[in-house]
């Protein structure tokens, strides 16, 4: 009965060890290392619309090709953008990650699991990497540890030095408080200014945390910050295979909660069975980062009713061809609304009075007239008796 029970274990052993380094990122995330062809398809996803300077509009997009491709070199006469089909001048296009601070926090899972198959090693390599990409004269980062609990966190900084020694402090046990370790990182960044992201690392499905998913992800919409999660290990399809073969329960990657998760805040979910394959995504997400625009300009609509607008995007290029135009809205907030409101009922005194003003300037024009027609009429008659004298 140990016989059977070791040759058991040991087969599951096997299978688990040739699953971990046997799987690859999917498709899409190979496509970094296609080069652009005139059969590739651009897409634009808005990633926020900001009118806190209204009319003044800012419109935050990622561009890419179909295939995952980041487009680095868009230019202003290339784009076009209507709010409500007018179509609209664009003022300014920049490359955020160019022009602006970025500002990331790395949560970083060193659970029990993230021992196996060196993934913890291979995820600090992974994430040095990543490190290199920053630009520390103007870019900042923070890390998020976290097990059973959040357990390190530095502070927001472009010392990528700090970063690394906090990273090779942990070291791989307990359970997975992942929700609470996203919630943390959200909070730090919220109060920053330019370009906010959170890239999260597990290797599990969150057991251990107070916050809930749906709590963080109200508060990456309230704030305007997108997910990047990377998943690993094992996928809810090989733990049920697992389960029945061998009837062990094991912990797996939620997929569809992860990337539901990292879609509804703007964000990316990536998965790989392979803690090999780490370096790549990480680098992949860099990338993605750096293909973010910030492209402005002013609504034409100046109307208090319209609290709703619609905003599209179009990309047109000779080589490339694009599939169809982007759509998102945007509302116009209450302090906004008031100030238009308000400007609009001067608007409407102004015009009141002046022709108030006008017709009153009208009547005396008229009174003297008159007045002046009946004078004449008096003095005539007088010069006629004079006459006949």
């Amino acid at each position: 009965m140990a016989t059977c029970m070791k040759k058991k274990n040991f087969s599951l052993i096997l299978f688990l060890f040739f699953l971990s380094f046997s799987g690859s990122i999917r498709s899409e995330e190979e496509a970094w290392k296609v080069q652009l062809t005139s059969n590739d398809t651009v897409l634009l996803t808005v990633d926020q619309v900001i009118p806190d300077a209204f009319p003044k509009i800012s419109v935050i997009f990622l561009a890419e090709t179909q295939k995952g491709i980041p487009l680095w070199n868009i230019d202003i006469t290339e784009m076009k953008v209507y709010e409500d089909s007018v179509e609209c001048e664009i003022k300014n296009l920049q490359r955020i990650s160019k022009e602006k601070p970025v500002n990331l926090a790395l949560v970083v899972d060193h659970s029990g699991s993230m021992a196996i198959g060196n993934a913890f090693s291979n995820a600090k390599r992974a994430i040095f990497r990543f490190l290199t990409a920053l630009n520390t004269q103007k870019d900042s980062v923070m890390v998020v540890g976290f097990s059973t609990k959040v357990d390190g966190i530095t502070p927001l900084s472009s010392d990528t030095v700090m970063v690394k020694k906090e990273l090779n402090r942990y070291f791989e046990d307990g359970t997975t408080a992942f929700y609470d370790a996203i919630s943390l990182a959200l909070d730090s960044l919220k109060n920053h200014s330019g370009l906010k992201a959170v890239v999260a690392l597990t290797d599990g499905n969150d057991n251990s945390s107070l916050s809930s998913i749906e709590a963080i992800t109200k508060k990456a919409q309230e704030n305007s910050i997108p997910l990047y999660i990377i998943g690993l290990g094992i996928d809810v399809q090989t733990a049920a295979l697992v389960y029945y073969l061998y009837g062990i329960p094991i912990d797996y990657v939620d997929r569809d909660k992860l990337s539901n998760l990292a879609k509804l805040t703007g964000g990316n979910f990536y998965f790989t069975k392979s803690s090999k394959k780490l370096t790549e995504i990480y680098t992949g997400i860099s990338r993605r980062i750096k293909a973010l625009y910030e492209l402005v300009y002013f609504s034409p609509n100046k109307s208090y009713r319209d609290t709703i607008r619609t905003i599209g995007l179009n990309y047109t290029n000779d080589k490339i061809s694009f599939s169809k135009p982007q759509y998102a809205s945007y509302a116009l907030s209450c302090e906004i609304v008031r100030v238009l409101k308000n400007r609009y009922k001067r608007t409407r005194i102004m015009i009141t009075g002046g022709l108030a003003l006008a017709g009153l300037g009208s009547g005396l024009v008229s009174i003297w007239l008159i007045f002046r027609r009946k004078r004449k009429d008096e003095k005539e008659p007088e010069k006629l008796d004079e006459g006949l004298t």
